[in-house]
């Protein structure tokens, strides 16, 4: 899909305090999951924010807009940014624990 769908703060100022809230609440929520051992749900909040980064970082740099990517694929358009392919071996190997995790 070619067309951009996530908002950025070029669109609108507000954006970009809005994703703050966001991203603050999810780690609140983040935080109280890992006191009182909700750690699924802990894993895929932080999955999220690690998703709507690499998204963020995508949509920046490269032509194709991100649409509705698994997470799989979010690593594998991100490691064609030359500086973030360290940081996607890392990604997808906490992808795979990820997956085990969930799944078991």
């Amino acid at each position: 899909m070619e067309n951009k769908n996530r908002l950025t703060v070029n669109d609108s100022p507000e954006i970009g305090k809005l994703r703050y809230e966001t991203y603050k609440g999810v780690l609140s929520k983040y935080k109280k999951a890992m006191e009182v051992g909700c750690y699924l749900e802990a894993i895929t909040l932080m999955e999220s924010i690690i998703f709507d980064r690499l998204a963020s970082i995508v949509n920046e740099t490269q032509e194709k807009q991100v649409s509705k990517e698994t997470f799989f694929e979010m690593i594998k358009r991100a490691s064609e940014i030359d500086i973030l392919l360290p940081l996607t071996y890392r990604l997808d190997a906490w992808r795979e624990k990820r997956n085990s995790a969930l799944h078991a």
